[in-house]
C-alpha cells in the first residue's frame, strides 16, 4: 500500500516510461509521496520510451515547440547534474526541403526566436561532404549545429535514479487494471493488489486508452530501420537529419556502434502493442524510405538492414501532446507526450502533469 506521507498527499503514477518517471520526479519536488507502477519493467522494448536514439532539435516549424524546448533543455541539464550522467549528446541536425519552401522559412524563424544559430546549406556546399548526407537537385537545408541525441536507456536510468533518491517508489510487474473513485480517495487496482491515492497521473503510453477510455488519444504504429553501411558516412560523425517533404522521413547516421537509423513521421496504422496484424510489419514503407536513403548517401555505399523497430505514437488526433484532467474521475490526470517526437519534451510535460494534479 502507498504510505500517507507527503505534504500534498499520495500520488500514484501509472507507467514508468520517460513521461511517467518525469511526472513522478516533478511530483516529489512538489511535496507528494509517489508510487510509480510499471506493468513490465522499466525500459520494456514495446514502450515508446525505448529505442535506438531520440533526436533533440529546436528546428520546428511551430515556434511554440522551440520555446517549449528552451524550458525543457534546462531540465535536461538539471537531470544530468543530479544523475551524474551525460544525457544530451551534441550532434548537428540537417532539415531538408525544396528550395524556398515555407517549412524552411518557418524553421529559421523558430531558431532565431529561440536564439539558436543556423546555416543555410545548398547542394553545392562543401559542408555536405563532411556531413555525409546529400541534397538532391532543387533542395536546400537548414543546418542546426547544436542539435543532439538522447539515448533512452541512459535517460530512463537517470530518471529512475532521481525518483528513488527523492523517496519515490517504483513497482515493476504491476499492471494496472482499473482506476476508480473510492470513499474519500482514489483506488488504483493492479494484478498484485490495490493502491489508494489522492491523485493519479496516467502515463501508460500506448496502453493508456484502455485505462482512461474516452480520453482523446490515438495510438499509431511507426516503423524504424537500423542499418549498416560498408563505410562510415561523411567524416564519420553523428548527424541527425529530417526530410520535411513527402513522408517526413528522418534519420541518424554514424550513431551507436557505427550503425544508422531511418524512420518516418508519416501517419502509421492505428494499433496498440497487443493489436498488431501480420500486414502491419512496416516492410513496404521502410523499403521505399531505404531507396530514398540510398540517394541521400550517394553511389557506391552499400547498405545492409540490421533490425526493424516499432515506435508507438500516443497522441491526440491533431498529433499534439495531452496533459489534461480525465473528466470521468476528479483527481486523475492523463499525460501523453508519447513518441520519439515527444520524448525530448517529457521533462516539461511531466512537470505540467504533476502541477495540474496538484491543482
Amino acid at each position: 500500500m502507498v504510505g500517507s506521507g507527503g505534504a500534498l498527499g499520495r500520488m500514484v503514477v501509472v507507467g514508468a516510461g520517460a513521461a511517467g518517471l518525469s511526472a513522478a520526479w516533478a511530483a516529489l519536488g512538489l511535496g507528494f509521496s509517489v508510487t510509480c507502477l510499471e506493468a513490465r519493467q522499466v525500459g520494456h522494448p514495446a514502450a515508446s520510451s525505448t529505442g535506438w536514439a531520440k533526436i533533440f532539435r529546436y528546428a520546428y516549424e511551430d515556434a511554440a515547440l522551440a520555446h517549449l524546448l528552451t524550458e525543457t533543455e534546462r531540465r535536461w541539464r538539471r537531470l544530468e547534474e543530479l544523475s551524474g550522467r551525460r544525457l544530451l549528446l551534441p550532434c548537428p541536425g540537417l532539415n531538408i526541403a525544396k528550395g524556398g519552401a515555407d517549412s524552411l522559412a518557418a524553421i529559421v524563424r523558430s531558431l532565431e526566436a529561440a536564439g539558436r544559430t543556423h546555416q543555410v546549406i545548398r547542394p553545392d556546399s562543401r559542408r555536405l561532404d563532411r556531413l555525409g548526407v546529400r541534397l538532391l537537385p532543387g533542395e536546400e537545408a537548414i543546418l542546426e549545429p547544436a542539435a543532439g541525441l538522447l539515448h533512452p536507456t541512459a535517460v530512463l536510468t537517470a530518471l529512475a535514479g532521481v525518483v528513488r533518491a527523492g523517496g519515490g517508489r517504483i513497482v515493476t510487474g504491476a499492471r494496472v487494471r482499473e482506476i476508480s473513485a473510492g470513499t474519500g480517495d482514489l483506488l488504483v487496482r493492479t494484478e498484485r493488489g490495490s493502491y489508494p491515492a489522492d491523485r493519479v497521473v496516467v502515463a501508460a503510453g500506448p496502453w493508456a486508452p484502455d485505462l482512461v477510455p474516452a480520453a482523446p488519444l490515438r495510438v499509431t504504429r511507426q516503423h524504424q530501420l537500423v542499418y549498416a553501411t560498408d563505410r562510415a558516412i561523411g567524416a564519420g560523425r553523428p548527424l541527425a537529419w529530417v526530410d520535411l517533404d513527402g513522408d517526413d522521413a528522418y534519420g541518424v547516421v554514424n550513431g551507436t556502434a557505427g550503425q544508422h537509423l531511418l524512420g518516418s513521421h508519416a501517419p502509421g496504422p492505428v494499433g496498440t502493442p497487443e493489436r498488431a496484424t501480420p500486414a502491419d510489419d512496416g516492410a513496404e514503407p521502410l523499403r521505399a524510405q531505404l531507396d530514398g536513403v540510398r540517394r541521400r548517401l550517394g553511389a557506391g555505399i552499400r547498405i545492409a538492414p540490421v533490425q526493424r523497430l516499432v515506435c508507438h505514437y500516443t497522441s491526440t488526433e491533431d498529433g499534439r501532446f495531452l496533459v489534461a484532467n480525465w473528466p470521468r474521475i476528479p483527481g486523475v490526470v492523463v499525460l501523453s507526450a508519447c513518441s520519439g517526437h515527444g520524448f525530448k519534451f517529457v521533462l516539461t510535460t511531466g512537470h505540467q502533469a504533476a502541477t495540474l494534479a496538484a491543482g
